[in-house]
């Protein structure tokens, strides 16, 4: 399954290294390979270092692309995580 959807940043923030690692440690366990776009770059959501090139900060759009048998609970997870801001605030 291939998934391609849109998230909003809404923590104050943005995609910085605690919030990165966060993303990391959810899409490491699944088995769909998933990653971050933007208008400029895209990273492997499951590499932190990428995440942090991405320079994401608070409202940022970011095309996630998930391809894999697990991609609807992991984009469904991050779904949640980004409209919880990442547990910030």
């Amino acid at each position: 399954m291939r998934i391609e959807r849109e998230l909003q940043i809404k923590n104050m923030l943005g995609i910085h290294a605690r919030v990165a690692a966060r993303i990391v440690a959810v899409t490491n366990k699944y088995a769909s390979s998933v990653f971050f776009r933007t208008k400029e770059r895209q990273a492997n959501a499951k590499n932190l270092i990428d995440l942090l090139t991405l320079s994401c900060p608070l409202g940022s759009i970011v095309t996630v692309e998930i391809d894999g048998s697990d991609a609807k609970g992991l984009f469904e997870e991050l779904q949640t995580m980004a409209d919880d801001k990442f547990g910030e605030e």
